[in-house]
């Protein structure tokens, strides 16, 4: 099970950069944030409050590579289910592509999944509301 969303954004890498590891300003452009807490740096911890879940996400970030790629990863105990979300950026004159990926996967996904909402819009919601901010 995967999701991902993309969008053009008329501004430098650095720049989106910036805005996207400020996580604890997220709930600003973001909709369905209500809150986050910890540092996007690698090895930290962030849990994520969402208007899609009653529960706190904890995520690890796994991998940090300023500004291009950020992945972080957080699921189940034993790796019954794993959720692996990756932000990458390219720019090119100015303009950043913007992606966001998560794949979930172990033995459980197939039953969970069952049980999750559909993160589709949820992620639309996030670049969008990245590209705006960027934008004015």
């Amino acid at each position: 099970m995967q999701y991902r969303a993309s969008t053009a954004i008329a501004a430098p890498a650095q720049a989106v950069w910036d805005v996207l590891v400020d996580v604890d300003r997220w709930h600003e452009w973001d909709p369905h944030v209500e809150r986050v807490d910890g540092q996007a740096i690698l090895g930290g911890r962030i849990k994520v409050r969402t208007s899609l879940s009653s529960t706190t996400i904890p995520v690890d970030v796994a991998e940090f590579e300023p500004p291009h790629r950020m992945v972080w990863r957080g699921g189940m105990p034993l790796g019954l289910m794993t959720g692996t979300r990756t932000f990458s950026l390219s720019e090119t004159g100015g303009v950043t592509s913007v992606d966001v990926q998560e794949v979930f996967t172990g033995p459980l996904v197939g039953i969970m999944g069952r049980f999750m909402p559909d993160l589709k819009p949820s992620f639309d919601a996030h670049v969008e509301g990245l590209r705006a901010r960027l934008e004015g």
